[in-house]
């Protein structure tokens, strides 16, 4: 039930920034009817937590002077999530004032300690290693892409903008509206020219045109296309067309449109590595220091991967170079690239469709071929400066090529509903989109075992991943041969997760060999790997609790989805089985992998091995 004076928006995108009394939250979104939102959040520190010796008294304040980021000291009463114990324990949960230097405060704590201790042994640290943002949401329990609502301390209309303060005790999330606002998309493409066929650098060689789609979401229709060029171009239909005779003058203007237009998400193909580090680079090689503020905010968008390799004599044989599957060899940079733009969230199509889809190829020209089932432009990329350097009309075709580039993209994420697929994800997981972009898996699942954890008053340890392995999935060989007679097809969807569910697998129920000594049979399970873990009727692990809701959530969703005739209501319900899936499928792998944060070589061979003795079976 909405409260009295609140407001209920959607962050599109969430950042922070520190000031003297710690971090604040500043999340940018819509209101359901598309008013833009501008919303700071303080009062929420970051913190972690290290073990307490048993009886242990010690003065909070000179512990405090330990470090100059430690803001408090809390004695708090938790439970170790991993390995299964019947107590809790006493823990100093230490808050810090700069989210950043939480490892640097975690490291002169330990070292306190072991000197007050007389032991080279360092104390067991949590959770040092939780994002500030994932905390932030986590705590709060606010998820990715779901809408929040706020009783502001302060409101103000300013530039078309509503802009709120609030204290982070006065925000929730806010579930009676799941629809999502309408959100602006501006898809874009760069053309520009290397000497002698070589591929081009930003620090020689000018951007001559920059394509510009833009469509409003849920809508596939591209509303605005716009061409920005050097030199003039004969008209294109519904394209309105911006000619410049000098370059800075294009790329001057082009930020200022970008701005003006104020989109919420930027898409494109290979814009993360190729178009938009190219230009950002390009402006600052002919000194353009404004360039870089088509961001939402007072930051400048920003590529972590700043210079082009010199010696690129990459000559582009396939007419595709910049949207091929090789980044280093093909843009020209040495190792890949994030960009970020405060306030405008990235969403490059091609790293979308490369953890989406297996393809033989991941160009352009071939991903629209598989899915749309038309190409670009025929241009070659040796075409382009020919057709630069030719007449009105010539440029016109390059313009032609360059918008097509920028309609590509859009077509694609709407055929396949990739935006919306990640939206669900992100609500579904409770962390924000760019993060499902930009990371892998293990934060997804990192972030439902935070929210259970905490609901169960458990902490999570920072453990080093070992690089212990363990025999993986049984595969089946099959009986080759020409069958007259009808195969039967055996479905084992969801096995790792039912395996998880059915034998209770989980941090929270892994028993020691010495905990099974004092143990009832009946009690525990004991894997075929030789792990042990306590059975659900002693106790629930949060892993199979996890599982259990995705896996009935996602059940619910598809009998609603058989009722649904809605086309909108459609996609987004089966956007949402879709996410409940994957993200229950992603479980085991974040179990096994140790660079995840929470790594537990027990589970994940447990998991396969009794996968083995299942297909095994069923095979005999």
């Amino acid at each position: 039930m909405e409260t009295p004076g609140s407001i209920i928006f959607l962050p599109l995108y969430i950042y922070y920034t520190v000031t003297d009394d710690g971090p604040q939250v500043h999340m940018q979104g819509k209101t359901e009817s598309g008013e833009e939102v501008e919303c700071t959040v303080s009062g929420h520190l970051h913190y972690f937590y290290i073990s307490k010796v048993p009886g242990e008294i010690i003065n909070e304040e000179s512990l405090k002077k330990v470090h100059k980021e430690i803001v408090k000291i809390s004695t708090v009463i938790k439970s170790n999530i991993y390995g299964y114990s019947e107590g809790e324990n006493e823990y100093y949960q230490i808050y810090v004032r700069t989210p950043k230097l939480i490892q640097s405060v975690c490291t002169a704590v330990k070292e306190h300690f072991i000197r007050i201790d007389r032991t080279h042994e360092p104390r067991n640290v949590f959770e040092t290693n939780i994002g500030y943002i994932i905390r932030f949401m986590v705590d709060t329990g606010l998820v990715g892409m779901g809408y929040v609502e706020v009783l502001p301390e302060t409101q103000e209309h300013k530039n078309n903008k509503l802009l709120l303060t609030a204290d982070s005790t006065k925000i929730s999330p806010n579930k009676s509206v799941v629809k999502l606002p309408p959100i602006k998309i501006l898809s874009l493409d760069i053309e520009c020219i290397g000497e002698d066929n070589k591929f081009p650098t930003p620090q020689h060689d000018p951007v001559v045109q920059i394509g510009n789609a833009v469509a409003v979401y849920p809508s596939p229709v591209i509303i605005e296309k716009v061409l920005f060029c050097t030199r003039p171009t004969n008209p294109i239909p519904g394209v309105t067309i911006f000619s410049f005779m000098d370059e800075k003058e294009m790329l001057t203007a082009w930020s200022q449109w970008v701005s003006a237009l104020n989109p919420d998400v930027l898409t494109g193909y290979n814009i993360t590595q190729f178009d938009m580090p190219y230009l950002l680079n390009r402006a600052k090689a002919l000194g353009l220091t404004k360039f870089k503020y088509f961001s939402r905010t007072d930051e400048p968008a920003e590529t972590t991967q700043g210079l082009f390799k010199q010696d690129s004599n990459n000559s582009n044989k396939n007419g595709d170079a910049k949207n091929s599957t090789s980044n280093e060899q093909k843009s020209g940079f040495t190792a890949p690239a994030l960009l970020v733009v405060p306030g405008r969230l990235v969403f490059d199509m091609l790293d979308i469709v490369k953890k989406e889809f297996k393809l033989h190829s991941y160009s352009l020209n071939a991903v629209s071929s598989v899915f749309l089932g038309e190409q670009k432009e025929d241009v070659h990329y040796t075409q382009i400066k020919p057709l630069y350097n030719g007449t009105d009309e010539t440029r016109k075709r390059l313009g032609v090529y360059c918008l097509k580039d920028t309609y590509l993209p859009i077509r694609i994420m709407y055929t396949k509903n990739l935006f919306i697929n990640y939206c669900e994800l992100a609500r579904v997981t409770g962390v924000p989109v760019e993060f499902l972009v930009n990371r892998g898996q293990g934060i997804r699942v990192l972030s439902q075992l935070l929210r259970q954890a905490k609901k169960y008053n458990y902490i999570l340890p920072v453990i080093i991943g070992a690089e212990e392995t363990y025999e993986g999935g049984y595969v089946m060989e099959p009986n080759r041969g020409f069958y007259s007679n009808p195969v039967v097809v055996l479905d084992y969807a969801s096995l790792y997760p039912s395996i998880i569910m059915a034998y209770n697998l989980c941090y929270t129920t892994l028993l020691s060999k010495e905990q099974v000594a004092h143990m009832d049979k009946d009690d525990y399970t004991e894997s075929p790997t030789g792990d042990y873990f306590l059975r659900r009727e002693k106790k629930p692990g949060l892993l199979p609790v996890i599982l259990t809701s995705l896996l009935e959530g996602r059940k619910a969703v598809r009998a609603e989805l058989k009722n649904t005739k809605d086309p909108e209501l459609k996609a987004s319900l089966n956007a949402r089985q879709l996410a409940l899936k994957v993200s229950a499928n992603s479980v085991y792998g974040f179990t096994g992998a140790s660079k995840t944060g929470l790594p537990c070589i027990p589970i994940s061979r447990s998991v396969t091995g009794f996968g083995r003795e299942i297909l095994k079976k069923q095979k005999s």
